[in-house]
C-alpha cells in the first residue's frame, strides 16, 4: 500500500509537468502595477516603456524605454522559463558604458509547482530570490499599436 500511494505521488508531481511555451502564450501587452509596460509581438520584436532600471542593479532610480527581440528558453538551473528581451534603450545604461541591454523576466504558471499551461505573470526578482518579491507584469491586451511612454 506504501509503495502505490509514492507511486501516485510521482505520477502526480512528474507527471504535471509543462514541457513546452508556445509564443502566442508570450505575445501581448503586458503592464506591471506601477506602470511599465512591455509589449511582445508576433515577429519577436518588444517594445518596452518606463522599464524600470533601478531594480535590477539596486541603485539607479530610472525608467528606461526601448525596441528589441524576444526569445523563450527553459533555464534549467532555476526551472523556470524564461523570457529573453535584447533592447537598445533611450539612454546611455551608465555602468555598461552603453544604450544596448539584455533584459530577462521570468515566466510564473499556474498549477503545481508552477508546471501549468496558464501564465499567471511575467517578473523579476528585486534583491535575493529567497525573499521571493518580485516585480510582475500581468498581461492585459492581445497587442496595442497606441501604448507610449508617459513622461
Amino acid at each position: 500500500m506504501k509503495n502505490i500511494v509514492i507511486i501516485i505521488i510521482c505520477l502526480f508531481v512528474f507527471g504535471c509537468k509543462n514541457n513546452s511555451l508556445s509564443n502566442d502564450k508570450i505575445v501581448g501587452v503586458w503592464k506591471s502595477k506601477k506602470g511599465a509596460i512591455v509589449e511582445f509581438r508576433e515577429n519577436k520584436s518588444v517594445k518596452i516603456i518606463n522599464y524600470p532600471y533601478d531594480y535590477i542593479n539596486g541603485k539607479n532610480q530610472d525608467l528606461i524605454n526601448g525596441n528589441g527581440t524576444w526569445r523563450i528558453y527553459k533555464d534549467d538551473n532555476l526551472n523556470f522559463w524564461v523570457v529573453e528581451m535584447s533592447l537598445d534603450t533611450d539612454k546611455v545604461i551608465a555602468n555598461l558604458q552603453s544604450n544596448g541591454i539584455v533584459l530577462d523576466l521570468l515566466v510564473a504558471q499556474d498549477g503545481f509547482l508552477g508546471n501549468g499551461n496558464n501564465i499567471t505573470s511575467l517578473f523579476f526578482w528585486i534583491g535575493d530570490p529567497d525573499s521571493d518579491k518580485r516585480y510582475e507584469f500581468k498581461k492585459k491586451y492581445p497587442d496595442s499599436s497606441d501604448i507610449s511612454p508617459q513622461r
